[in-house]
């Protein structure tokens, strides 16, 4: 399973490395059950819900294919969280490459799933650190409207609140967030700017900051994700 998107290049490598992993596989031989590997790719949607998402992997499993040993993917948490339980019930092996939130980790109640990533308590921990090392102690979080961002917000609310005191706190939804961005940094007592947030929703937050004049000093950004600008 695979996010799709016709501008993301990450997506596009993730199945290009899934399919040529199946190339391999055949090429040397490898079986399973003593019969050769194959797999096809069930696209999604950023935009689709999760039921959505389920409903998809429900049709194809049940009209397509008898012989599934298992799903790769899906590259989200928020469509994770509704396949994994799908898939535990109909004893199917989950590994996804990219889906990071903690809850996952919890083997009672994702008997099925694997992940290939680590979690994202690891990368609290690392921005943790590096609060430490330059002695900052607050900071205005900007998250993603969905599991990925809440996840992150939880992971340092609730265990990392003697470390790190969030001062303000905007959700962006993809389009818009649910405050004015520049009136809400101008009147933080933090000008430490950490944004939980996935590849295109950090570029566009990013992009709206900019346009806002809230890049550069006296803020420092601190990003999740990498930032796609265009040159």
């Amino acid at each position: 399973m695979s996010q799709s998107n016709a501008t993301d290049v990450w997506s596009q490598r993730s199945q290009a490395m899934f399919l040529t992993a199946i190339s391999l596989a055949n090429r040397y031989n490898i079986k399973l059950n003593n019969q050769a590997i194959s797999g096809d790719i069930i696209g999604t949607n950023n935009d689709e819900n999760g039921h959505a998402v389920l409903n998809r992997v429900c049709h194809y499993i049940s009209t397509q294919r008898s012989n599934i040993v298992g799903i790769v993917g899906p590259a989200t948490s928020n469509n994770a969280r509704f396949i994994s339980p799908f898939a535990a019930h109909i004893k199917l092996p989950v590994v996804s490459y990219s889906a990071t939130h903690v809850d996952f980790s919890d083997t009672r109640r994702y008997p099925k799933f694997y992940r290939i990533v680590p979690s994202d308590f690891f990368l609290a921990h690392a921005i943790v650190q590096l609060f430490k090392e330059f002695n900052w102690t607050t900071c205005t979080i900007i998250i993603q409207k969905d599991d990925y961002g809440y996840g992150g917000l939880n992971i340092l609310s609730e265990h990392y609140n003697r470390n790190i005191t969030i001062k303000e706190r905007l959700t962006f939804d993809g389009e818009e967030f649910n405050d004015n961005l520049k009136k809400t940094l101008l009147r933080s007592r933090s000008k430490i700017v950490l944004v939980w947030a996935g590849n295109k929703e950090t570029t566009s937050i990013v992009e709206r900051a900019l346009k806002e004049g809230v890049i550069g000093a006296p803020y420092v950004w601190i990003t999740t994700d990498e930032v796609s600008l265009c040159s």
